[in-house]
Parts: structure tokens; C-alpha cells; sequence
């Protein structure tokens, strides 16, 4: 995990924000997942967060566009580091950029292009992996009616 770490700091060439490192190390509990999430936008909605990445997954994203970007595809739009996904294509990542370095965006694939690095249509979730974290929610549970 830690060579993961190193790697990743090493293709981005800074080091992790603090939280995110914190949390590939193991030092973040999480709540168990999938859970919820409020996506604030002009007409807000709850998604999911259904996985968030180990250092190794987060490292092979970034490898596998970096092998990619030639062919212009992309997971994730440079300047960033993909945390997690919803299932369903869209991606939750925390910006390396200087100018807003640690926060958290909502990817969503139907307005926002991974090939654009200005995070164009991105949605912002949090100034924090901390923080966006302590925002998630348990899913709610189905109950079932009893005859």
C-alpha cells in the first residue's frame, strides 16, 4: 500500500492531501458502503457512493490514463485523483491543482468530460476528503410488510 502511495505521489509529482493519505494508510474509518450522498446542483439529488478506491486502485486508474491519454480517453480528468464511483459511471475525485488542491468533485458523466482539465460541469462536494466522508449517509433500508 505504501509503494502504491509513493507511486501515486510520484506520477503526480506532490504529495497526496493529508486526508486522502490518511485514509490509504487505514487511519479513516468509513461507513461500511454503499451509503448516500447530496449531489448540491441546480436540481440537487442523492446519490451513491458505492466503492471508494485503495491506493492500488486509485493507482491503476492513473496508470491506465496515462497509457490511454494519447487515444484521448480518460477516467478521470488530470489534476485529479479518483477516490470512489457510484456504479454507474460517475466518479468522485479530489484535485491535486494548485488552485483548489483537496477538493472533492462529483464527476458526473453526462455533464463533465474527463479530457477537460478545467473540471468544466465537475460539481463540487467538499473542501475536504475529511469532510466529504463525514457527509455520507447509511442507504435506507426497504422495510418489508408483514401479512
Amino acid at each position: 500500500m505504501i509503494d502504491s502511495i509513493s507511486e501515486i505521489e510520484k506520477i503526480i509529482g506532490i504529495p497526496l492531501p493529508e486526508d486522502v493519505r490518511s485514509y490509504y494508510v487505514g487511519n479513516l474509518t468509513i461507513l461500511d458502503l454503499p451509503c448516500e450522498i447530496d449531489v448540491p446542483h441546480v436540481s440537487p439529488w442523492i446519490d451513491e457512493v458505492d466503492q471508494l478506491y485503495s491506493a492500488d486502485d486509485a493507482l491503476g486508474i492513473l496508470q491506465e490514463d496515462l497509457k490511454s491519454v494519447e487515444y484521448e480517453i480518460r477516467e478521470v480528468p488530470a489534476g485529479t485523483i479518483p477516490l470512489g464511483d457510484n456504479g454507474s459511471g460517475d466518479y468522485y475525485v479530489a484535485s491535486i491543482r494548485e488552485s483548489d488542491f483537496g477538493l472533492i468533485y462529483y464527476m458526473f458523466h453526462e455533464v463533465s468530460d474527463p479530457m477537460d482539465e478545467s473540471l468544466k460541469g465537475a460539481i463540487l462536494l467538499a473542501t475536504s476528503f475529511s469532510e466529504w466522508v463525514c457527509k455520507f449517509r447509511p442507504m435506507p433500508t426497504s422495510s418489508s410488510s408483514q401479512s
